[in-house]
């Protein structure tokens, strides 16, 4: 393990609600767009090279040293769930075969198809408001920072087209821990893990970055909806 490696938690101040996928971002993941962009030319494999150069990589687990993310609450403050809307279209992509079950239920509660697929319509998705997000990870401190501060970042769904999931690149706070926290606390998981590796809910996840992208693999994960407490921290 390299030296630069620290036991570490990032606190990100949001300044936008974060609409959620079916998992909570990790922090791998965030910093993997933030390489992207950084070099765009280079390959998936290339740039998840260049993020171990950042994160700790657990060859047996085969997964990086980096949490799904805590939503940060306060005393004054703490989770407030509400709509996120906007423009959309239904395009071919959203009435692929992929986008159905093999049981006939769709993914999608229901489809408007009303005035054509390519009708601009209103899309509503749940989305989360709270003070802070909280990672926890083992990797170059002062790397992870610059990362999340010199690109355009974000956390959750829409976080690079629409602004959800902005945090304040002028108040990242990273705490040095004692203990790697970043892939289980008390025998839970902290992110998604292969089985055997913690406890957590079973279910078949992405263990790798681009996770829209990479092959699903029969994992434990932590509960979606996660709160600390940052006074406590």
């Amino acid at each position: 393990m390299s030296k630069v490696f620290k036991p570490c938690r990032v606190l990100l101040k949001m300044l936008s609600p974060v609409v959620l996928t079916e998992f909570a971002p990790t922090l791998d993941g965030v910093l993997f767009e933030g390489l992207k962009q950084r070099s765009p030319e280079k390959s998936n494999e290339e740039i998840r090279e260049k993020l171990k150069q950042v994160l700790a990589f657990n060859e047996e687990a085969g997964v990086f040293h980096a949490s799904s993310m805590r939503f940060g609450v306060t005393r004054e403050q703490g989770l407030t769930a509400c709509e996120y809307r906007r423009g959309d279209q239904l395009h071919e992509g959203k009435r692929s075969s992929s986008m159905f079950l093999p049981n006939g239920k769709k993914r999608y509660i229901d489809i408007v198809v009303a005035g054509g697929p390519m009708k601009t319509r209103m899309a509503v998705r749940p989305a989360y408001s709270v003070p802070f997000a909280v990672f926890d990870a083992l990797g170059n401190v002062e790397a992870i920072r610059d990362l999340l501060s010199n690109t355009f970042v974000g956390l959750g769904y829409d976080a690079q087209n629409a602004g959800m999931g902005a945090f304040d690149v002028e108040r990242i706070e990273i705490i040095e821990l004692e203990e790697d926290l970043s892939l289980c606390e008390k025998g839970l998981a902290k992110r998604p893990i292969p089985l055997g590796f913690g406890d957590g809910l079973e279910t078949n996840a992405g263990l790798i970055p681009p996770y829209y992208a990479g092959a699903l693999t029969k994992c434990v994960v932590p509960e979606r909806l996660s709160l600390i407490d940052v006074e406590s921290i």
